[in-house]
């Protein structure tokens, strides 16, 4: 290749980047916390099962949105709960229903005998 034709393929790359930098940042920021997750993979972010998700959403403790026939999770929603868990302030019952610590406390004092 002649010098002339090197400089021109530079330039035509230099121009498609100069419009793709520029197309970028004509994009609005991305709010990482409206992020949705797919049931599934929400379930397997939580530790818990696809149904256990069901029957939070089901149940209010947990908001989710659907589009068609699927479900979808908001990140923010999972780092709540994930964040309940590790500060324990919840815990799952048998039913993999969330509890506080003060219910489950009141259950088992109830079984000693012990009325709260």
């Amino acid at each position: 290749m002649d010098r002339g034709k090197i400089e021109n393929s530079l330039h035509r790359e230099i121009e498609q980047l100069r419009k793709s930098i520029e197309t970028l940042a004509s994009f609005p920021d991305i709010d990482l916390a409206e992020l949705y997750v797919a049931k599934k993979c929400a379930a397997r972010i939580l530790g818990v099962c696809y149904r256990t998700l069901e029957r939070w959403y089901n149940s209010g403790y947990i908001d989710c949105i659907r589009i068609g026939g699927r479900v979808y999770f908001p990140k923010k929603e999972l780092l709540r709960i994930a964040q309940l868990y590790e500060q324990g302030i919840s815990t799952l019952s048998g039913q993999n229903r969330p509890q506080t610590l003060s219910e489950l406390y009141a259950k088992h004092q109830h079984r000693a005998g012990r009325k709260i």
